[in-house]
């Protein structure tokens, strides 16, 4: 067998991957919207319940995102490594906006809870923003390193795409005769 067939063969595995994925990255992104709907943007109780939830729930996105972009590396899928950096660098920013409101509505809470609960309430909400941070760094690491990634692939099929049929001029000095 040539040594293609396996990569051949894997490459069958590359859009049942992408499906799957994608799917289940959708119905993680429904099943926490479903959780905090009915949107009450103006409610800070609402916005903090939602922020710190997202750090329960951002770790499963990251997860599935890592899996698709394992997937675009292993077939150098320039489209899929775009998507990845673009959604990655989406997640990151909005974790980090995120992070700010999440610690200034904090704030506001802080004063109405009750104050045998404030050092409890206090570790729930360090914990919550430590995950935030922690998640919206990873996503910009994924963000980074998926555009990498990206533009690596473009420069290969490029090199890949030449014509060898046409000489490569060089700015090197001229050959002289011996």
């Amino acid at each position: 067998m040539p040594p293609t067939a396996p990569r051949e063969l894997l490459r069958r595995l590359r859009v049942p991957a992408y499906v799957f994925l994608g799917v289940t990255l959708a119905f993680q992104l429904v099943d926490y919207l479903f959780q905090v709907a009915p949107f009450r943007f103006e409610s800070v109780v609402w916005r903090f319940s939602t922020l710190g939830g997202l750090g329960n729930s951002v770790g499963n996105f990251l997860l599935l995102i890592l899996l698709i972009y394992w997937v675009a590396l292993t077939f150098a899928d320039k489209r899929a490594l775009w998507s990845v950096g673009a959604v990655a660098a989406l997640i990151a920013v909005v974790l980090f906006f995120g992070t700010g409101s999440f610690t200034l509505d904090a704030l506001q809470i802080r004063a109405r809870v009750d104050a045998s609960a404030v050092r409890k309430f206090d570790v729930a909400t360090a914990q919550a923003l430590i995950k935030l941070l922690v998640e919206a760094g990873v996503a910009t690491l994924f963000a980074v390193s998926a555009f990498r990634a990206a533009i690596a692939a473009v420069k290969e099929s490029q090199r890949d795409d030449r014509n060898f049929d046409t000489p490569i001029l060089s700015r090197s000095a001229p050959m002289r005769a011996p």
